[in-house]
């Protein structure tokens, strides 16, 4: 290790003792609970009290499972209300297990010189520690997802400069392990290299599997450089290999799977050139797994979803057996706005209610549901996960459960694209025509089909056509 490296942990672990001397004198002056980081407004607490009556009547359903699913929540646009909520709603509800899926850092930052970048982002993730780690400790369990800001800033007068020398600042893969996965419980899995925050942990009383991954494990240059979605993506070989050998082909009988990457799996849910090249040998492993096929044929199928974010955007799509679940920003960005079929709904401004943004999630894997119950801006969602199988010219009927619905649409899960200059998506609709619930089958492939009521929340199906 250099002289630097040693240098500059020395100073990270004395600011950090320091930070911690000051965030305990001022939460033991405030109130000895700490409340001060987690009293929510009361004008708040009508709008859950609505929330937690859909939440009640799901979570009394036997076979249903609860967690919370936060992410993107870049502390440079950050309301900090989220942390509230869901302290409110893990007081108040089943949920005890908060999942947050990475990007704490903003992409830039107003400092000048790698050195004040790098105290920039212990000073964000000091922040992210005090609000969505140590304030939620105390009525959850929090399982932190490393997303492609972790842990590393541009400055922002460099940013639209090509070279990366002196442009800011990156701690090593090393150093991001142990802020990561530093503090995880002894239930925990977690994978025994130096880097790489990948693990998992089992819910044995509804039968559920926990699976992080890192999708940022591979190598990066560190220290004063900058980086943010290309160096370093995708799974590594040592990740897939241990999470193969450790996570997936030890997964009990009966277990239902629940992934967590900060980039999705897909082209629906990361429409990026270099997905397939990063992620898709991973999603064909769990697709393997969740049809019973090649390593995994003598188990039979495993339901198995996969949760995301990185894109801001509300996305999801059934594929080869697996949902695929992208949530968007609960920073108070605008992106989700370009949601597929999402994108009529209000500016998001960072006081009230859609200053914040996350998913309280409901599995029922007996009964073939989840259930995202959308807490600030955007809506619900409701997952039906058993396939409807249809022959091409073969029709069917679906009745909604959840919603009254008042419109039905469809999107293929192939041959959709996004551009990133109009920040608009290309869907394609030719495998099966859908009107008034009524389903037509029209051409061999996959399709999500979705019933919307008057306030925005949709219902989904998965349709597979064949010849």
């Amino acid at each position: 290790m250099t002289s630097n490296r040693i240098r500059y942990r020395l100073h990270f672990m004395l600011a950090l003792w320091l930070y911690m001397q000051m965030l305990s004198a001022c939460v033991s002056s405030d109130s000895e609970d700490g409340r001060w980081f987690t009293q929510l407004p009361s004008s708040y607490e009508t709008y859950l009290d609505s929330k937690l009556q859909k939440i009640r009547a799901l979570e009394d359903e036997e076979g249903s499972h609860s967690f919370i699913f936060v992410t993107d929540t870049h502390l440079s646009a950050n309301s900090l209300l989220s942390p509230k909520m869901i302290h409110y709603l893990c007081t108040h509800a089943r949920a005890k297990d908060v999942v947050w899926g990475g990007d704490a850092i903003p992409a830039y930052t107003k400092e000048n010189s790698p050195d004040a970048c790098r105290e920039a982002i212990l000073s964000y993730w000091n922040k992210h520690q005090t609000f969505f780690s140590d304030s939620l400790g105390k009525v959850a369990r929090v399982y932190p997802v490393r997303g492609n800001h972790e842990l590393t800033i541009k400055m922002q007068s460099k940013s639209s400069e090509k070279e990366r020398k002196g442009n800011g600042y990156t701690f090593s893969q090393e150093d991001v392990k142990s802020f990561l996965c530093g503090q995880l419980g002894s239930h925990v899995s977690v994978s025994p290299f130096a880097t790489g925050c990948y693990y998992f942990f089992d819910d044995e009383a509804s039968l559920m599997r926990y699976l992080i991954l890192d999708g940022t494990a591979n190598p990066v240059i560190s220290g004063s450089y900058a980086w943010g979605n290309d160096q370093g993506m995708g799974i590594s070989d040592e990740e897939f290999q241990w999470v193969k050998q450790h996570a997936l082909k030890t997964l009990p009988e009966g277990y239902a799977l629940m992934v967590f990457n900060h980039e999705g799996l897909t082209m629906n849910t990361y429409p990026h050139q270099s997905m397939e090249r990063w992620f898709g040998k991973m999603r064909k492993e769990l697709e393997a797994l969740a049809n019973g096929t090649e390593d995994y044929a003598e188990r039979g199928k495993t339901d198995i979803v996969v949760c995301s974010g990185h894109k801001h955007q509300d996305l999801q799509c059934f594929m080869n057996g697996i949902l695929h679940v992208g949530t968007a920003c609960d920073a108070y960005y605008q992106d989700y706005r370009h949601s597929p079929f999402f994108n009529d709904v209000p500016r998001r401004e960072k006081d009230g209610a859609t200053g914040c943004l996350f998913d309280y999630v409901i599995s029922n894997f007996s009964q073939h549901q989840l259930h995202c119950i959308r807490i600030g801006a955007g809506f619900d969602r409701h997952f039906n996960l058993e396939k409807v199988c249809l022959k091409m010219g073969e029709s069917t009927k679906l009745s909604s459960r959840m919603l009254s619905p008042n419109r039905w649409r469809s999107c293929d899960s192939a041959g959709n694209s996004y551009s990133y200059s109009t920040k608009q998506w290309t869907l394609s609709n030719q495998v099966v025509n859908v009107m008034n619930g009524k389903v037509k089958a029209v051409k061999k492939g996959e399709s999500i089909v979705f019933a919307e009521d008057a306030e925005g929340n949709k219902e989904f199906w998965y349709l597979v056509v064949t010849q």
